[in-house]
């Protein structure tokens, strides 16, 4: 965005210049001041001309400052107000300006009175503004902008300087909004506290039957991979291992008897040992098969138990010395 002083061509700005000299010479000039305080002011008002005409604008705002406090005219609060806008201190330029017009009317500085109203028309366009929109439900509420108190008709129209502000608006005490709104020079934006919702019938929502008779160990069984409950996969993994190992004890038995049936034969009586070893493991392979039956049956039945249709209401309990079902059924 174009700067303001940018926005001025260097004849506007001379003419300015001559305007508010004359002006502000012709203050001194009407009022009663010790000799070496108006010297020193129009010493001070020259450094401060030179001082804006090279866009040297704080430190020509500093040695205005200092004329105003020996001598303040309208044309010295002019040019305070224009370095104001001209360093981004809008608000400021804005109060500046207004005194150099109540000034200017005093004093009779009319050269200064017919700018004054032409700036801050300018001026006032570039000012970013922020609105507050508070419902008319809702009661008890306070705005601060910048930790500022705002109230009444303000609201509407709040001027701020370019940059970030902190929106706070609380109600009865408590806060309900807390928003930082950035603005450049003339955007403007509206901050909206929404009413609180109505309030409705209280509803809780029943919880599922699987849900409500679950405990912590079932809710862990039922966690899923693929559809199918994970204590499944392990009880139907494990039948298989143990199939297998019953299988190959089986084979080893088999194989140990048909060895020991050839040793038998060439021999008077056969070794007891022998036998022993074939009975053992087809001992092991039966019982191998047993848990096998039992750890696919398990399986089995958990899928059966978690399928949504059967609508019952169960859990496998596992300990270290049983495995249980526990529930009701359909």
């Amino acid at each position: 965005m174009m700067h303001w002083c940018e926005r001025q061509s260097r004849a506007t700005l001379a003419g300015l210049a001559m305007l508010c000299a004359v002006g502000a010479t012709a203050s001194w000039s009407a009022q009663a001041g010790p000799p070496r305080s108006i010297a020193e002011a129009r010493r001070l008002f020259g450094e401060a001309e030179k001082s804006e005409r090279a866009g040297k604008w704080a430190e020509a705002l500093a040695k205005l400052e200092q004329v105003a406090a020996l001598k303040e005219t309208a044309g010295v609060r002019f040019h305070i107000a224009t370095c104001h806008a001209h360093l981004g201190r809008l608000l400021e330029a804005l109060d500046g300006f207004e005194r150099a017009r109540a000034l200017a009317r005093a004093q009779k500085a009319d050269d200064v009175l017919s700018m004054v109203a032409t700036q801050v028309e300018q001026l006032r366009r570039r000012v970013p503004v922020i609105r507050v929109a508070i419902p008319a439900s809702v009661h008890g509420a306070s705005v601060t902008v910048d930790r500022k108190p705002v109230e009444g008709d303000a609201l509407s129209e709040i001027l701020v300087d370019p940059g970030t502000h902190q929106v706070v608006i609380t109600v009865n005490g408590e806060s309900r909004l807390d928003r930082y709104v950035k603005l450049a020079e003339g955007e403007s934006e509206t901050v909206e506290l929404r009413p609180p919702p109505a309030p409705g019938p209280a509803h809780v929502a029943a919880p599922k039957p699987s849900q409500a008779s679950q405990s912590p160990a079932s809710e862990d069984l039922a966690s899923r991979a693929g559809g199918v409950p994970t204590v499944a996969w392990i009880s139907l993994g494990a039948g298989g291992v143990l199939g297998a190992a019953g299988y190959l004890a089986y084979r080893r038995a088999d194989s140990l008897a048909t060895e020991s049936a050839g040793v038998c034969a060439r021999s008077i009586q056969c070794d007891p040992a022998r036998v022993d070893a074939v009975r053992r493991w087809d001992a092991t392979a039966l019982g191998l098969w047993i848990g096998a039956a039992a750890a696919i049956g398990t399986g089995v039945t958990v899928v059966i138990m978690n399928r949504p249709s059967h609508g019952a209401d169960a859990a496998l309990v596992v300990a270290p010395d049983s495995v249980s079902l526990r529930g009701s059924f359909p």
